[in-house]
Order: structure tokens, then sequence, then C-alpha cells
């Protein structure tokens, strides 16, 4: 292997460091992924400088904390992580990564290798194997045991038995470790071509029970046939479940868990919106045309997994298709708030918000009544008015 897929900046690095006195070697999933023929966005480097002596060779270098001293340093195309060894020796320091493939070190200066563990015979052979006792770096982090399946969904490896009976072992730890981390990671997880064998390895080891209790029975059938969509197989997994509390201990961004609980909130869909006012609602709760697209999408996989009556659905497609463009919010009212306090004689206040509202739900009903003047006759007879 010649020294062709690293940036001269990456050389560079290791040059410095190598002028300075100091072993420095590419380690970690950028060797691994170099070795699978695959893009590199995240540059590691293990070295036997301190942190203070990476500081001293690159000035401009920012220390990032972590257990290890982690200094990450600004280069093209991006940033570089350089550590200090985990050991006094790279050789010590390998023995302490997660997996096999991913504690192979290789300096392309002299294309020179270090792979104690056999992590290139493993990658050729299609292997996700721990270092050393599986039992033993399981234990040290438990966050790696939903490392393995998404290394396992992303890269097509198959987990040896050693590992598979060790992953049970840590199930109960999972909730001692940051929620951002575990999120992360099922994050990554869903982002992989075959999500749905990595979330096979962690039900097989009880696991999934402990982030997603509930989950359905048919969620990795349903999971197999499902676009590369995240928010998509995120609200698949979810199904059944307490998905709003679920979303929120494990930290999911406000915004994603709304879309994720609009998603599960409206199902079963093609049954709940019927008319082409259903349709109508329906669009105004999805609130973009994504998220309304994955609701259909995911009906729809779940129908043809069944093999149940899509006609319903079909129905319902085609009235989004008829109510395309009609009014679903105040914005798209023939008249706004101005013009409603001034056909009610009241100030700017709660009840021009109550009118607008309904308004809306008026021409909801009826888009034919989105006209000044149906919606000012419509005011009139307003109930809420009636009564005051």
């Amino acid at each position: 292997m010649s020294a062709a897929p690293v940036p001269s900046t990456i050389l560079d690095l290791l040059r410095a460091l190598r002028a300075a006195g100091h072993d420095a070697m590419l380690v970690g999933g950028c060797v691994r992924d170099i070795l699978l023929g695959g893009a590199v966005h995240d540059w590691d480097i293990a070295t036997s400088a301190a942190a203070a002596e990476i500081l001293s060779v690159f000035p401009r270098a920012v220390p990032i904390g972590g257990t290890h001293g982690t200094i990450m340093v600004p280069a093209a195309p991006y940033p570089v992580d350089i550590t200090p060894f985990r050991a006094t020796t790279l050789e010590g320091d390998l023995a302490l990564r997660d997996f096999s493939v991913n504690a192979i070190a290789w300096d392309p200066l002299d294309d020179s290798w270090r792979d104690p563990a056999d992590g290139r015979a493993d990658l050729r052979d299609g292997i996700l194997r721990a270092t050393g006792s599986a039992e033993a770096r399981l234990a040290e982090d438990p966050l790696r045991a939903l490392r393995a399946a998404r290394l396992a969904s992303h890269l097509a490896l198959e987990p040896d038995a050693a590992l598979l009976a060790a992953l049970p072992g840590v199930r109960h730890r999972l909730g001692s470790i940051a929620a951002e981390r575990v999120r992360a990671e099922l994050d990554r997880l869903l982002e992989a071509a075959d999500c749905a064998t990595g979330v096979a390895i962690l039900r097989a080891a009880e696991i999934e029970a402990v982030l997603f209790p509930g989950a359905r029975e048919d969620t990795l059938a349903l999971l197999r046939t499902l676009p590369r969509d995240r928010e998509l197989r995120l609200a698949a997994w979810l199904r059944d479940t307490q998905a709003s509390r679920l979303l929120s201990r494990w930290r999911f961004p406000k915004q994603r868990a709304k879309e994720i609980s609009c998603i599960l909130g409206v199902q079963p869909v093609d049954e709940t919106f019927q008319r082409d006012a259903g349709a109508r609602r329906l669009r105004r709760r999805a609130g973009s045309e994504a998220t309304l697209e994955r609701i259909l999408t995911l009906r729809r996989h779940e129908l043809a997994l069944s093999g149940a009556d899509t006609q319903p659905l079909e129905r319902l497609e085609a009235a989004l298709l008829r109510t395309e463009g009609n009014a679903l919010r105040a914005a798209d009212l023939a008249i706004d708030g101005r013009d409603v306090g001034r056909l009610l004689g009241v100030a700017p206040g709660p009840l021009v918000g109550r009118a607008l509202k309904y308004l809306v739900e008026c021409v909801i009903e009826d888009p034919a009544q989105n006209d000044e003047a149906r919606l000012a006759s419509l005011l009139r007879t307003w109930p809420e008015m009636s009564e005051r």
C-alpha cells in the first residue's frame, strides 16, 4: 500500500512529530477505512509524545480533553486528532483499543504496519472481534456494545462468538453512559445501509429492550425494506413504544423528537384521515413535505409487509394531490388579523387569535370559504361572538 490515499497535510504532521523525536503512526478508523477502500473523514494519529509535547510541536493545536489527552490539530481537509499512547508503547496502546479492526497502525511514510491483533485478517475475513478479552473491552466502555452493532452494519462484519456472548453483560450499564453518546451511536447505526443487522444484534443481546422497550416484533423486517432515511427508520423502530419519553431519555434534539412524534402520532394515517378535509389537516400537522412523505412511506411499507389492503392509503394520497395548495394556516386566509379586529370591533389580542383559528378550521372544511366576504360572514355568525 502506498501513501497515495493520505493527504500531504497529514503526512506533514507525522514528519513534524518524527522530527521532534517522537514515534507517530496513523491508527484506528482511518486506517481501517483505507484498507477497505473507503473515504476517510476522521484522521487519528497515535504518538509517543505527551500532550504538552504535542502542543509544543503544534502551537495552534487545541486540547480537547478526554481520558487520553487528545489534541486537535487544525489541518486540511479535516482537523486531526493526535493522542498520546494509552500505554508505554504503541503495541500496548493498540491492545487497549475496542476491536481488532480498529487496532491497526500504519506509517504511510515508510509503509510499515503494527497489527498485533490481526485486524487486517479480520477485515479480510469479515469478522468483528474484540481486542483481547471481549468482556474486558466492553466493561471498559459499555457504549462499545452499540459500536459493535454499528460497525457490523456499516462494514458488513460478523461479530465472533466471544463478542456476541459478552454483549448482554453490559446492557444494564447503558444508563450510566452520557445519553448524548448513546444517541450518537444510534444515529450512526440508523445511517448504515443495512441497519437491520445492527438492530438484530442489539435485540439478541437484550440491549434493544433497554434502549427502546416495547419495540415491535416486525421492526427488523420493516427496517430491511425502508429507504436509507435516518428519521424514517427511527420512527419505525419506535412504533408502539413510549416514543416521546424515549426520545427525551436519549436526548434527541427537540425538533427531531417533534417530527418523530408527528410521524407516529398520525398512524395509521390511512384510517385517521379519510376525506379531503382530513388530507388538509394531515398536511397542516405534518408541517413539511419531507415529514408528510415519511408519514406516507412508513405506512406504505407497513401495509406491504402485512399484506393489508392499500386502497385506503391510495385514496388518501389522491386526496393529498387534490388538496395541494389549499389554505391550511392563518397566513393563507384572504383576511388577516387587522381585518378580523376591524370586523369584530376589538383590539388586537387573544380573541383575534381565536377568531383566526376558527376561520382556518372553516376553510379547511371548505376551501371555497376562503373569500373576504365569506370570511366576514362567518365572523358575524361565530358562536363565540354571539355568546358575548
